[in-house]
C-alpha cells in the first residue's frame, strides 16, 4: 500500500486530480438535489474523501513527516471506492423496479440492495481498520492483509453482482415488458458494467500491488496510482452522471401487480 501511504513526489498530479474530482463532486451533488437521488449520495460522499484524499497528498509532498496528512490520504483513497460501489449496487434495484422487471432478476429487488450493499458495509469496514492500523503506525503486515483481504472479498462481491445483472439484463431483453419498451434500460445497464469494470480493475491493482511488496515495482512508481487507480475512479464519477435520470418524476418504485402509468414513463427522457 505504499503508493496510498506515501506522500508523494508529483505535487501536480495530485492537485491535478483533486481539481477533477472536486469537479465532478459537484457536478453530482446538483444531479443528486436536482432529482432528490437520495440513493446516490454515495457518490457525492465518495467523490468529497477522493478530493479530500488527493488534497491531502498533495499538502504531503510539501510535509512528509505529517501523520494527520498520511492517515486522511489513506481513509480517503483506499475507501472511496467502496461508497462508489454501494451507490452502484442501488442502482441496479433502481432499474430492476423502474421497469417492473423482477422476475427477471436472480434476487428479489429488496434483496438485491440488502446482500450488495450489507456486503459492502463488510468491505468497507474491514478495509477501514487495515487502513486505520498502517496509518496509526501499527504493523504494516498485518494492516496489509486486512486491506487486501477486504479487496479481494469487494473483487468476488462485484462478480456476483455483474452475473445477477447480466441475467437480468439477457431475461429482459428476451422478454420485454410494456415498461421496459419505454425506459432507456439498457444505457442505464451499460453504464452500471462500465462502473463496475472501473472498479473491479481498480480493486485488482490494489491486490496485485499489495502482493508484490513493498519492494515491488508499483510501489516504487506513482504513475501507477494516478492511472490505474485515480483516474479509473474518475471514469466511475463521471459516468454516474448518467443515472440520475432513473430518479426523474414518474419512475417511482414499482412492484410486480401495481398499476402504473405507462403513458407517464414513456414521456421520460432517459
Amino acid at each position: 500500500m505504499a503508493n496510498a501511504l506515501s506522500t508523494g513526489d508529483s505535487v501536480a498530479a495530485a492537485a491535478v486530480f483533486a481539481s477533477i474530482f472536486a469537479i465532478l463532486s459537484l457536478a453530482n451533488t446538483f444531479r443528486l438535489f436536482q432529482h432528490r437521488a437520495w440513493s446516490c449520495i454515495p457518490f457525492v460522499v465518495g467523490g468529497t474523501m477522493e478530493t479530500t484524499g488527493y488534497i491531502t497528498r498533495a499538502l504531503g509532498s510539501t510535509n512528509p513527516s505529517s501523520t494527520p496528512l498520511k492517515i486522511v490520504q489513506v481513509l480517503c483513497i483506499l475507501l472511496a471506492p467502496v461508497l462508489f460501489a454501494a451507490a452502484i449496487y442501488m442502482t441496479l434495484d433502481r432499474v430492476v423496479r423502474a421497469t417492473a422487471g423482477e422476475r427477471y432478476s436472480m434476487l428479489r429487488s429488496t434483496w438485491i440492495t440488502k446482500i450488495f450493499v450489507g456486503s459492502d458495509v463488510m468491505c468497507f469496514v474491514t478495509q477501514a481498520i487495515g487502513a486505520g492500523v498502517i496509518a496509526a503506525g501499527g504493523s504494516t503486515a498485518l494492516g496489509g492483509n486486512i486491506v487486501l483481504g477486504g479487496l479481494i472479498l469487494q473483487i468476488v462481491v462485484f462478480a456476483f453482482f455483474v452475473c445477477v445483472g447480466a441475467v437480468f439484463h439477457l431475461r429482459l431483453r428476451q422478454h420485454p415488458n410494456r415498461l421496459s419498451e419505454r425506459v432507456r434500460w439498457v444505457h442505464h445497464m451499460v453504464t452500471l458494467y462500465v462502473m463496475s469494470i472501473a472498479i473491479t480493475s481498480r480493486n485488482v491493482y490494489r491486490v496485485v500491488e499489495s502482493c508484490m511488496g513493498a519492494d515491488g515495482y508499483i510501489m516504487s512508481h506513482e504513475w501507477t496510482l494516478y492511472v490505474f487507480d485515480a483516474a479509473m475512479m474518475v471514469g466511475v464519477l463521471s459516468v454516474s452522471i448518467r443515472n440520475y435520470s432513473l430518479f426523474k418524476k414518474g419512475y417511482e418504485t414499482c412492484k410486480q401487480g401495481e398499476q402504473i402509468d405507462v403513458d407517464e414513463y414513456a414521456q421520460l427522457p432517459a
